[in-house]
């Protein structure tokens, strides 16, 4: 929602027939926003994503302020109320990615560590107050490790052993209209060694990224790297330009769709930490 033509992209996409879809921190999703894009019926479901059910952990996870934990379930309550009074038939959701207690150097101070607390706990509090908000689901997921992150690995052994001890009561809080989903089956995957396959079956023909600057690339794991030669265009794609689909743009979508090929089937452990 940084991007501020993002209503106008989602209004366009649905007068050509596009489907479209929303994940979001949900600290910019704001009144006016909800207003605009939920006119769009083709917008199918905003996602937001909310590790936490109290301020302060969120804020120790999300590393911003407390009061944005306040700042975004408001904005989730409102945007219910501007979705019953459109007449939008777009979900609303919430995802939680579940955490343990961990320490990692400092942002700030690369020396000093600092410990994040575990969001588990929170959990239930925050599937009730999302509840009486008013939005359609929360799921709670594994952690994920992003295969060439150079950002954090802090979270990179989480183990989901104990899922069933803290996580078989969530499930009860469902109700009529709101469902508490736990992804027992991605957790358990996670921790085993073989995932069942030995290459990602979606990438290149079944997942892309379009970013503002026009830049194609095939799957998250590769967004912004150049040098891997993964992008599938350049800045001059635009949807309906014909330059992209038999011009310059080929040769760097042929180049791309052969990396992910090769890079994609060295081994099943590549695949592993797939984030899609």
């Amino acid at each position: 929602m940084l991007y501020k033509p993002l209503a106008d992209c989602i209004l366009h996409a649905h007068s050509v027939g596009i489907d479209t879809s929303i994940t979001t921190n949900g600290v910019l999703f704001t009144d006016a926003f909800a207003r605009r894009v939920f006119l769009a019926e083709r917008l199918r479901w905003i996602k937001v994503s909310i590790n936490a059910g109290t301020p302060d952990t969120y804020a120790a996870i999300h590393r911003t302020r407390p009061q944005d934990f306040d700042r975004v379930l408001r904005n989730l309550e409102a945007a219910v109320k501007v979705r019953a009074e459109i007449g939008s038939r777009c979900t609303i959701g919430a995802q939680m990615i579940a955490l343990p207690e961990t320490s990692g150097a400092s942002k700030l101070r690369p020396l000093v560590r600092e410990t994040y607390p575990s969001n588990i706990p929170t959990a239930e509090p925050l599937a009730r107050r999302l509840r009486d908000v008013g939005i359609d689901y929360l799921v709670i997921k594994p952690y994920s490790q992003h295969l060439k992150s150079e950002r954090t690995r802090i979270y990179e052994s989480t183990s989901y052993a104990d899922a069933d001890a803290w996580a078989s009561g969530l499930e009860a809080l469902s109700s009529p209209g709101f469902d508490v989903v736990v992804r027992y089956h991605t957790m358990a995957t996670k921790d085993a060694s073989d995932r069942g396959y030995d290459r990602c079956h979606a990438t290149p023909y079944h997942w892309a990224y379009v970013e503002a600057d026009g830049e194609v690339w095939g799957c998250s794991t590769y967004l912004g790297r150049v040098k891997d030669g993964v992008t599938y265009g350049d800045d001059r794609f635009r949807f309906g330009n014909p330059s992209w689909r038999c011009g310059a743009g080929s040769g760097a979508r042929r180049t791309g769709i052969t990396f992910e090929r090769s890079w994609t089937s060295r081994s099943a452990g590549r695949t592993a930490g797939c984030t899609t």
